[in-house]
């Protein structure tokens, strides 16, 4: 199995540069809101952000893909969520460290070995 300790980066949707902070999305963002069961407003704007306006999904889809073995795996999750906590305000945070939680249960549940 590849150990490869490279860690995944941020950008924007596009690939094309680094992902902006929350704040230049702040007027426009609520477009984008969707809520789920469990979840509350804190948590509905923190995805919508991570989804609409940042290439989450597909670092997320490369990790859980990836032929890395399940500590680097991990510790590209907790890579991407402390760039996504450095990128949000104050009052997203307890959001952020909530989702964090759920992306781990999720790859250990569908990827660890």
């Amino acid at each position: 199995m590849n150990t490869n300790k490279t860690l995944f980066k941020l950008q924007n949707k596009q690939q094309t540069r680094g992902a902006k902070a929350y704040n230049e999305y702040a007027d426009t963002i609520h477009q984008y809101v969707k809520m789920y069961d469990g979840w509350d407003k804190k948590t509905a704007y923190f995805n919508a952000y991570k989804h609409t306006f940042t290439n989450y999904v597909r670092v997320m889809t490369t990790i859980h893909q990836a032929d890395i073995d399940d500590q680097t795996a991990l510790n590209n999750i907790k890579h991407i969520y402390k760039e996504l906590y450095s990128l949000i305000p104050q009052h997203l945070k307890p959001a952020c460290e909530t989702m964090y939680r759920e992306a781990v249960r999720e790859y250990k549940l569908l990827c660890a070995a």
